[in-house]
């Protein structure tokens, strides 16, 4: 946190994203935005979870990920997002012929979902977004 403190600047923000697993995001959120203003007052924070994790956004987003890097999604197969526990194993039952990989699909699928689609279906992701819409009044 001093690390990123510093690296932020004076005017600076610090974003703290995490996977919730299986605790409550606003729960554990609030938690950890305690901490994390402690440790540097002096500093704007932000916390957001993305409930359960943040492949989950992947989920929310399905639509705009169908054909790319081997994922395969059908309308028919429209789920809560926010709703599966392992939504890294839900994306890799959908990668056809492949499975998925964290440090090479996560940065991909994030350049290339559509983000009005993971707001309308992800709370978690709507957060992050206000947070992001907030603190960009500060600058």
């Amino acid at each position: 946190m001093l690390l990123a403190a510093a690296k932020c600047g004076e005017n600076g923000w610090i974003l703290v994203l995490l996977d919730a697993d299986d605790d409550c995001p606003a729960e554990l959120g609030k938690q950890i935005l305690e901490r994390a203003t402690a440790y540097v007052p002096h500093r704007r924070v932000s916390v957001v979870l993305a409930n359960k994790e943040y492949e989950a956004w992947f989920i929310a987003a399905a639509e705009s990920l169908d054909g790319q890097r081997g994922f395969a999604f059908k309308p028919a197969e429209a789920i809560d997002a926010e709703g599966p526990r392992n939504a890294k194993g839900w994306i890799t039952a959908h990668m056809c012929g492949g499975s998925y990989g964290e440090t090479t699909d996560q940065p991909a699928f994030s350049a290339r979902m559509d983000l009005q689609q993971a707001f309308a279906r992800s709370r978690s992701f709507r957060k992050l977004c206000s947070e992001w819409a907030r603190q960009m009044s500060f600058a």
